[in-house]
Order: structure tokens, then sequence, then C-alpha cells
């Protein structure tokens, strides 16, 4: 691969900004495994000079730390590429009134605006001037509402790819004028053709003549895709990729973006899929996204099996003993161990993000209580298994107390609003006063021990910026915790005659007991939200 560019996205837009002592770490580990590229996903987590508001308390990187970065990462001979966004994903900056002016909608810049392409010039600039490498990832991807915002008040409805392609042009002007070469991701392109959706069952193949001449000839379009197993899929994208244009990368996702636990399963069968495709198309330039959509509450080491096997895989190893042992030999640790980190998102659904859903569904809402029973007695073993499991862990030890410590909290919360709406209906006040006097406090001393563990895992790989969301998220559950307790107490010393919440039925959120890979905790928690 010497060659070619196989890294790793580090997603650090989404509240986690790793500390650079910690990227040099891992950038450690990363080199041991077979990369040599890491792309450092920034939205707004960067200095750009005289925008004091861009990733104003969000952790963001100064030059100097950019700077760092880049010379440590050549000292090692490991190439560090930015990842930014030069049309959507957008969301934190409009938080701000400065930016409403290059706002067009949602999270979108408003394209043929030349405010849009001066502010585009500063991001170049800036990764110019602190980074070694003339590759540059520019996004461009999922703005769906492209040109619907002031946009259309000021020139009408355009249609979206007409949108696209001028806005792309100036940004590929600007990117030639600091001698970049660009990579966006495809799917922008693709819509047209598979309705935004990678199902080869919607594919109209008619439409490719129409985009090819679209795309610019000094891009690469990196075909992304994380959900899919079978190869037949992989294999015929890659071709539509390839029959558009010669300069064709591929990402694949290294699932941490499902709340508090990987998905290492997923993540090594999809990717074993993958790689094979890219090996027999001659795709060489491949890098694994490992986003952290909702909190990024999951550890970057929590993927780490799932990071070897990617690297082995490409290379054309597939005997899982074989790398199992590499494992142990290049971190120490237990690879079969690290794969039990999964069991927190998998006790009813084999991909999904249940301990999100379990953590934050409310004991008297209870909008998923229909799929929680047993629930209790499987983090009950669960959290045996993980504190076991840590003992192999060496180093990243503190990531399995963190997730056992979420298990042994749900081992007591999970069935709560079960069992108290079954002794509520039943006017069972005995179980009531226990649930109340016992259960409660039981819950709020492990929800504590919870907090700590995972504190302690933030704070150890992460700047504390973004941690903030986690404290009000957690502590708002304490908080509605202690109403429920409070109000039971109330019901049963017959202060009050009925709880409103508990006359309600439950009625399962998705038919056939399915989840639906929610992963923001305002939806898991109320149906009122999000506020």
């Amino acid at each position: 691969m010497s060659n070619t560019k196989f890294g790793v996205m580090l997603d650090f837009s989404r509240n986690a900004v790793m500390k650079i002592s910690e990227l040099k770490k891992y950038c450690d580990l990363l080199k041991k495994f077979g990369y040599n590229a890491i792309y450092l996903y920034l939205e707004d987590t960067y200095e750009i000079e005289g925008e004091e508001h861009f990733g104003h308390l969000r952790g963001k990187y100064s030059k100097a730390e950019l700077k760092e970065i880049d010379a440590y990462c050549k000292s090692i001979n490991m190439t560090v590429i930015p990842c930014f966004q030069t049309l959507a994903h957008l969301d934190q900056i409009f938080k701000w009134p400065k930016y409403a002016e290059i706002n067009d909608c949602d999270n979108i810049l408003l394209c043929e605006e030349e405010k849009t392409y001066e502010f585009i010039e500063k991001m170049f600039k800036t990764f110019k001037e602190c980074l070694s490498t003339n590759i540059a990832h520019i996004g461009m991807d999922e703005a769906f509402n492209l040109g619907l915002g002031k946009y259309l008040q000021k020139h009408g409805y355009t249609n979206r790819n007409e949108i696209m392609s001028k806005h792309l042009k100036r940004v590929l002007e600007i990117a030639n004028k600091y001698g970049y070469e660009c990579t966006i991701w495809s799917d922008m392109f693709f819509h047209p053709v598979s309705k935004g959706v990678l199902n080869l069952k919607q594919v109209d193949f008619n439409k490719l003549d129409e985009i090819k001449p679209l795309i610019p000839e000094n891009v690469t379009l990196c075909y992304w895709d994380y959900y899919n197993e079978p190869e037949v899929i992989y294999d015929t994208y890659i071709k539509m990729h390839k029959y558009l244009t010669d300069k064709v990368c591929f990402a694949g996702g290294l699932w941490r973006w499902q709340g508090f636990a990987p998905h290492n399963e997923r993540s090594i069968k999809f990717t074993k899929s993958a790689m094979r495709d890219c090996r027999k198309n001659g795709v060489s330039n491949v890098f694994f996204t490992s986003w952290g959509d909702g909190g990024s509450e999951t550890s970057f080491y929590a993927i780490l099996p799932a990071l070897l096997c990617a690297v082995e895989f490409y290379n054309g190893n597939e005997n899982m003993p074989s790398i199992k042992a590499k494992f142990k030999e290049l971190t120490g640790c237990d690879f079969n161990a690290f794969m039990k980190l999964d069991k927190l998102n998998t006790r009813k659904h084999k991909y999904d993000t249940e301990c999100k859903y379990d953590i934050f569904n409310d004991p008297f809402i209870g909008l998923f209580d229909y799929c929680l029973d047993g629930a209790d007695d499987y983090y009950k073993k669960l959290t045996k298994t993980l504190k076991s499991a840590g003992k192999h862990a060496g180093e990243y030890e503190y990531v399995f107390k963190s997730a056992s410590a979420l298990a042994d909290l749900l081992s007591v919360k999970s069935e709560i609003g079960i069992k108290t709406r079954k002794a509520y209906i039943e006017k069972d006040v005995e179980t009531l006063k226990n649930i109340a006097n016992v259960v409660y406090p039981k819950i709020f001393r492990k929800l504590e021990a919870f907090l700590t563990a995972f504190e302690n895992q933030w704070f150890t790989e992460n700047k504390p910026f973004g941690f903030d969301i986690q404290h009000l998220r957690i502590g708002g559950l304490k908080q509605r915790l202690v109403y429920c307790q409070k109000t039971l107490k109330r019901y049963i010393a017959g202060e009050i005659d009925v709880i409103p919440e508990l006359e309600e039925p439950v009625l399962p959120f998705t038919s056939n007991d399915k989840r639906v890979g929610i992963i923001q905790y305002t939806a898991i928690s109320s149906p009122s939200g999000p506020y």
C-alpha cells in the first residue's frame, strides 16, 4: 500500500475532539495496524483566522495544533488529510447570527454568493498553512434542500444538479489556487440514479450518461457505503463510479455512531465484502469513517477489532485466527474481549442502539417499554461479562469500566417503567413502595457510578468541550427520575389520585417489534421533543 492512501477518518465534529496527545497515540496504533493516512473530519472544529465564532467553545484545533499533528504524522510516515465541508453539514456555525448571510437553508451554504466563496477560501488557506498534504476532502454531501431557501428567493427555482455543478466548479477553482486535489462524497450525483438510497432495485442506469458531464475531471468521487453486506452491491456501485470517472476512492464505515457502544461485528462483516470488491476492481485509495453521530459517546478505541480487520481484509487476509493473534501482538489485548462491547447494542436486535434506548427510555412515558422484557436480567449478566473482558483489555480497561457501569445501571433501570405501570394498574401499593424506596435509590447510585466512569473515558481521550451535552442529557435523565420517584411517593401517600402518564397505554413504536436506528436521545425519551 506504499503508493496508496489507506486511512481512517476520525470525526471530531460531533462533540468529541481528541486531545493532541491521544491523537498521536492513536496514530501510532494505526501505523502499527498498517494505515498510512489519517483523515481529520472537521466541520467547524479548526481555527480560521479572523473568524472567532467559527468553532467557538467547540474544542477546535488551533493552527498551532494542526501543525503539531501534521509534523508528528510526518515523522511516522503518515499523511494528514483534512475533511471539511464546503456545501452542507455546517449546522454549528449557523447557530451564530453572523453566518446567516451565507446560509441557504438548513445546514447548507448559500451558493452563487460571493461572501460564501470568500469564506470557503479561508478554509483552504488555513489547511494550506497548517498541513503538508495537497489532498483535501471537501464534502459536498447530503445537501438535500439545496437551492430551496435564500437561493430560491434570490434566483428562483433551479435544478439541484445545476446549482451543485456551478458551486463545485467555483470551489475547485479556489482549491486549484492553493494546489489541492479534491475528493467529494458522490451521493449528491447518485441521488437521481438510485432515488437517494443504495438499493440496486431502484437504480436507473440510463441516467448515468446524464450525470457524467456534471463531474469535473479534476475531482475524485468517494463512494461511501456502511450499510451493505452483499458483494454484488459494492461491485456494481464501484463499476458505476468508474463508468463516470477513473478517479474513485471508497469509504467504509466502522460503526461507533450508535450510542454508547460499537458495532464491530457489523463493521467486520460489511467491510469484508467491500474490501473484496475494492481489490477486484482496483480501488486502491480506501478509508474508513468513524462517525460520532448523536454525541460521540463511544470510545475511539472501541472499534479496534474492526480497524485491524479492515487492513487485513484489504490485503487479502480473511483468516480470523491469524487476525486475532496479530491483534494480541500489536495491542497486547484480547480480540474477543473487545468484541464483547457490541453486546450493549445487541440485546434484542442484531444491529441497533439498544443501550441508548434503554438508558433514556422514560419510566412513565415508556416509548420503548413494549420491547424491554427481560432487559434487566440481560444487563445483569452483561455487567459481569464486561468486567471480566476488561481484565483482558490492557490500557483500555477504562473503556470497559464505562461499558460495565452502563450495563449495571441498565440492570435495574431498564424495566422500571414496565414494573411501575403493572403495579399501578393492579393497585399493588407494596410493589410501588418497593420501587420508590428501594429500586430508585439503587438507580441513582448506579447512574452516578456510570457518569463517573463515562467522564473518565471521555476526558482520557478528548478535550472537555462537548461533554457539556452529556452532562445535560444525563442530568436531565436524573432529574426526570427524581420526578418519577417523587410522584410515586405522592401517589402512595394519597396526595394524588392518579398518575396521568401511567393511565396511557404503551403502543409499539414500530411494527413487528423492530426498532428504527434512533440515536437522538430526545426522540427516545419523549414524543414531545426535540426541544
